[in-house]
C-alpha cells in the first residue's frame, strides 16, 4: 500500500497500550525512534494493579513528555458466575490444558480492549493507534496513520490481516458465531462484507461450519497493531453490538478475543472496512521487545472475583 505524503496536519488522535511487562520500555523506545509522528499525539499507558515502580514511570514520562500512565479498575460482570468463567469450562481442551485461574487477567484485557470506546479518556478522540507492550518497531515509519485513515475513508488499518489458523483459535470462539447470528436476526441486519456473508453461509451449514470458521481468519485483523477511526463506534450500531456481547458474557465465559469481536462489527456495518498495512515483520515484530526481557508482571494473574 503506497501513501501520498501531504503536509502534516495534526488530527484529534491518540496512542494507547495496555501494559504489564518490563519490555514496555524497549517497545516504547522503538516506537519513538521509528514512528515519525510519535511525539505529536498523546500516548496513554493503561495498566491493572500497578506493575511499575514510581521511578520507572517518572523516568519514562520525563523522557517522553506526551506519555500518561492510567490505572484501570477491573471486575467480573455480576451476571457471569465464577463457575462459568473460561478456566472452568473443562469441556474445552484449551481451557482445561492451557488456561488456569491465574490467567484471569487475560480476560480483563480482552474486555478492556473490546470496550475501549467507553473509556472516558479514549472516547474524546477521533482516531487511535494501539499496539501490544511487547511489540517492537524496527524500521522507520514516515506516515501519520491517522491522516492516512481519514483520507482513505476506511474504518481501520491493521498491521496484519491474514493469520494462520491454530486449534486454540477455534477453542476460544465457542458460541461466538451463534451469538453473532442471533445479533443479526435481532436487529434484521445483512452484513455489508461479501466475504463475511460467505463465512456465515458455511457456518450456518453444520457440514461446512469448520470451513466457515477457517475462512474467517482471512478477514480478521490482528490484535497486536491497529489504527481505528473511533467515530465508527460512536453510534447506535456499536451500542447494540457491545451490549449484545457484554450481556452474553462471552468474553469471560469463552475467552472471545476483542479482535474477532471488533472485526465482526466493522465487517458487518461498513463496506469500506479494513486495510492491511502488511507491516509484519519488516516494520513491526509483535513479540520482539519481549525477547530479552523477563516480565515484571503479566496478565496471567489471580484477581478478586467479587
Amino acid at each position: 500500500m503506497i501513501f501520498k505524503r501531504d503536509k502534516f496536519k495534526k488530527l484529534n488522535g491518540c496512542f494507547y497500550i495496555l501494559a504489564s511487562r518490563q519490555s514496555i520500555l524497549k517497545s516504547i523506545d522503538s516506537f519513538f525512534n521509528n514512528y515519525k509522528y510519535s511525539r505529536e499525539y498523546p500516548l496513554f499507558v493503561f495498566y491493572f494493579d500497578d506493575p511499575y515502580k514510581d521511578d520507572f514511570k517518572n523516568n519514562l514520562t520525563k523522557k517522553y513528555t506526551n506519555i500518561s500512565f492510567c490505572e484501570l479498575e477491573y471486575k467480573v460482570p455480576t451476571h457471569v458466575k465464577e463457575s462459568k468463567l473460561f478456566y472452568n469450562q473443562k469441556y474445552i481442551p484449551y481451557a482445561q490444558n492451557s488456561f488456569s485461574k491465574k490467567r484471569m487477567g487475560f480476560l480483563h484485557m480482552c474486555n478492556f480492549f473490546f470496550n475501549i470506546i467507553d473509556n472516558p479518556i479514549i472516547n474524546g478522540f477521533d482516531f487511535a493507534l494501539r499496539w501490544d507492550d511487547d511489540g517492537l518497531f524496527n524500521k522507520k515509519i514516515k506516515d501519520d496513520y491517522f491522516s492516512v485513515l481519514k483520507k482513505s475513508e476506511l474504518s481501520a488499518l491493521t498491521g496484519k490481516l491474514n493469520i494462520q489458523s491454530q486449534v486454540h483459535h477455534f477453542e476460544t470462539r465457542v458460541f461466538l458465531f451463534d451469538t453473532y447470528i442471533a445479533y443479526l436476526k435481532k436487529y434484521n441486519i445483512i452484513p455489508k462484507c461479501d466475504l463475511l456473508k460467505n463465512v456465515l453461509k458455511n457456518i450456518e451449514n453444520n457440514e461446512t461450519r469448520f470451513i466457515g470458521e477457517y475462512l474467517f481468519h482471512q478477514i480478521q485483523h490482528m490484535t497486536d497493531f491497529n489504527i481505528y477511526n473511533l467515530n465508527i463506534f460512536k453510534n447506535k450500531n456499536w451500542e447494540n453490538w457491545s451490549n449484545h456481547i457484554n450481556q452474553s458474557g462471552g468474553i469471560y465465559k469463552y475467552r472471545w478475543g476483542e479482535n474477532e469481536l471488533i472485526t465482526l462489527f466493522i465487517r458487518t456495518h461498513y463496506s469500506n472496512a479494513i486495510e492491511d498495512l502488511n507491516l509484519w515483520t519488516l516494520y513491526y515484530d509483535p513479540k520482539g521487545a519481549d525477547s530479552n526481557y523477563a516480565p515484571n508482571i503479566n496478565l496471567d494473574v489471580d484477581v478478586n472475583l467479587e
